[in-house]
């Protein structure tokens, strides 16, 4: 049975796989292994690089990553044009709340010629969100990032992330979970920023767009909101240059100081609300807490009117954006004739979803329509794929029939006269009982069936 394609943001760090996968490794294997362990040191003359590996694997984890600074050339794949920090002092060390050292640095290195960088964590220590790395820029400037993996950039995203958690005072630092950092560095990394001359100037653009959800966000995990925030983009096809100075495909313009309001939505798109609200700031990043007890879900939809254009988006996470490419993709959910209760979809597959449209060519469009219409072309037959994959998918159980006794039928009765009604449920998710048919038996079509 075919499964749904997952489409993957790689992160830092982010394991796709192992050389052994999921084999089975047999006993015969083990032995031959312990055997050749207990052999080899008896076998072994000098073995001076063998024996340093060893050590060096003993001694504890390598960290590694890019140094990125600001400077470079934007691209379309590089849209703050960020370039390697070459030659710069990195060290990697632990600090308090309030983002003093404690105790000595763990190490210290240097980055290359392209800016790439290795550090080693000792044994004894564990990843935890306390645990940074640190470059010295030049100039004098530091970026910081907190370790999230094994492979870990330093750039200004990071740098703007670790800065404001060891700024919130009510932060415990070392019970942060580092996924949670993850997400805030994911969501700014979403964000049209634009290319800037120096670390200064580029740590005060990403301000500009985040503090007011990044602040929120912090808040909520420092002190424990039982509340839910989602955080989000709203943008909108427009014939204004892109901010980020470049020519990209699907075009698209942040909306300031405009409402964003979330409503509940049932099977037959009757929409309920609003029952939160959110106003954009000056770049179009918006913060808003979901009514007590509820999540992410496919039937929460986030709404805005921008001049007369309904822009809309399933609420698939905590973080959203609210665009071109979200209102198509709810508008082909709720046209799909298998979906009989979108509102029960899994937003993880929305994601995927969302995210094969987002990796996909799109011409660019100066207004709504014609974005939505060049969005149909480019990524039209990826999302039918992708439906029909979640309908396949879901649907593994058969339709059960409630059972029929034999029913009499008065000979050379009426056409039209009432038989048998036939009742069937469907547990799937997707899709349900969606009508019968005749199959045999029905010689001269004497039958039919109403699906009522």
């Amino acid at each position: 049975m075919p499964q749904p394609r997952t489409i993957t943001r790689v992160l830092p760090g982010q394991i796709k796989g192992s050389r052994f996968g999921n084999r089975d490794i047999s006993p015969v294997f083990i032995l031959l292994f312990l055997f050749v362990l207990v052999l080899l040191p008896a076998c072994s003359g000098g073995g001076g690089d063998d024996d340093e590996e060893e050590e060096t694997s003993a001694q504890g984890v390598e960290i590694s990553g890019t140094i990125l600074e600001p400077g470079g050339t934007a691209t379309n794949s590089n849209p703050i044009g960020l370039q390697g920090a070459a030659n710069r002092p990195v060290s990697l060390y632990r600090v308090d709340d309030n983002g003093n050292i404690i105790g000595d640095v763990l190490d210290t290195g240097s980055s290359d010629a392209n800016g790439n960088y290795v550090l080693l964590l000792p044994s004894n220590v564990k990843f935890s969100s306390d645990l940074i790395v640190e470059a010295r820029l030049e100039g004098g400037e530091i970026a910081r990032a907190i370790v999230i993996d094994k492979s870990t950039d330093i750039t200004p995203i990071t740098e703007y992330i670790t800065q404001k958690l060891i700024d919130d005072p009510n932060l415990d630092l070392s019970a942060l979970p580092v996924e949670e950092v993850e997400k805030l560095i994911v969501f700014v990394e979403s964000l049209p920023l634009g290319p800037q001359p120096d670390m200064t100037s580029m740590l005060a653009e990403i301000a500009v767009f985040s503090d007011v959800a990044i602040e929120a966000e912090i808040n909520d995990l420092a002190t424990a909101n039982p509340q839910i925030r989602i955080s989000g983009l709203l943008s909108i096809p427009s014939p204004a240059p892109s901010p980020r100075g470049l020519t990209v495909v699907a075009r698209s313009t942040p909306v300031p100081n405009q409402a964003v309001e979330l409503y509940e939505i049932d099977a037959a798109q009757n929409y309920t609300g609003p029952i939160a609200s959110a106003t954009t700031n000056s770049r179009g990043v918006f913060t808003m807490l979901l009514p007590v007890g509820r999540v992410p879900s496919s039937d929460l939809i986030l709404r805005a009117d921008v001049s007369g254009d309904i822009v809309e988006s399933f609420v698939i996470g905590k973080q959203v954006i609210v665009d071109a490419i979200s209102k198509y993709l709810k508008d082909r959910a709720f046209g799909f004739p298998e979906f009989t209760d979108v509102s029960q979809l899994p937003i993880e597959e929305l994601a995927q979803i969302d995210a094969a449209i987002r990796i996909t060519p799109v011409v660019e469009a100066d207004d709504l329509p014609t974005a939505l219409n060049n969005i149909d072309t480019a990524a039209g037959q990826i999302v039918t794929n992708e439906f029909v994959e979640i309908v396949i998918v879901a649907n593994e159980t058969a339709p059960v029939i409630t059972p029929v006794a034999p029913i009499p039928l008065t000979e050379n009765s009426p056409n039209g006269t009432p038989v048998v009604t036939v009742i069937a449920t469907d547990a799937d998710p997707v899709g349900g009982v969606t009508g019968f048919r005749i199959d045999t038996g029905n010689t001269g079509n004497a039958f039919a069936i109403a699906n009522d």
